[in-house]
């Protein structure tokens, strides 16, 4: 494995952890009408149903590279399509207010993990968003080991990321900072997103 690889992993999933949407809704909804241990039990929910959708990628694909390289190859220049258009619907975001998640209040620390699982876990675009990824680094000499460090680093950093995001809600400016910067930080990972694409379409190709 090389560090490169790792590194370009985990900052895209930094990135895509980051990115607002319905996850970061209900993370903050539970913080705000429970407490920060809520926020952080439904953050820890939600990064174990990344975890399971990262690892079923990974070790899947390592099949597909093994039986059917043309298949493989088909899904690599399908995923730097998928990675680029990620890329366009992030700089085509407008700025809007935090999505509103339903949650109901006075939740139980049971309720804020399953609430928090259930994000992620019945969302299938970031089971292909992990394909997308992955496709572009599982090598067929790759061990278990370092398959299972991808997909862990994946499921760390959300985990990370939404308990950050829930003690940190605890602070009144909190608030205030993340409708300021979400945008911009969508805008990044769209530019990123795009290049990242554009770049492994061309290698694979050419």
């Amino acid at each position: 494995m090389l560090f490169s690889h790792w590194l370009t992993i985990a900052s895209i999933c930094v990135l895509g952890a980051m990115s607002p949407g319905p996850s970061l809704a209900v993370v903050i909804k539970n913080t705000l009408e429970g407490s920060r241990w809520h926020g952080m039990v439904a953050g820890i929910g939600h990064g174990l149903g990344v975890w399971i959708y990262a690892t079923v990628s990974v070790l899947g694909l390592g099949l597909v590279i093994q039986n059917h390289p043309q298949v493989f190859q088909a899904i690599q220049l399908l995923g730097a399509g998928f990675l680029f258009w990620l890329g366009i619907q992030s700089l085509r975001s407008t700025e809007a207010p935090l999505a509103e998640s339903g949650i109901e209040s006075k939740r139980l620390p049971r309720q804020a993990f399953v609430s928090g699982f259930l994000i992620s876990f019945l969302n299938p675009k970031i089971a292909i968003f992990f394909i997308a990824l992955f496709s572009q680094f599982v090598d067929p000499q790759n061990s278990l080991a370092v398959k299972l460090l991808y997909s862990t680093t994946a499921g760390v950093i959300d985990l990370a990321w939404y308990c950050l995001v829930a003690a940190a809600f605890g602070h009144r400016y909190a608030t205030a900072f993340l409708k300021r910067w979400m945008h911009r930080i969508e805008q990044v990972l769209g530019v990123i997103l795009i290049a990242l694409g554009v770049r492994l379409a061309f290698y694979i190709l050419f």
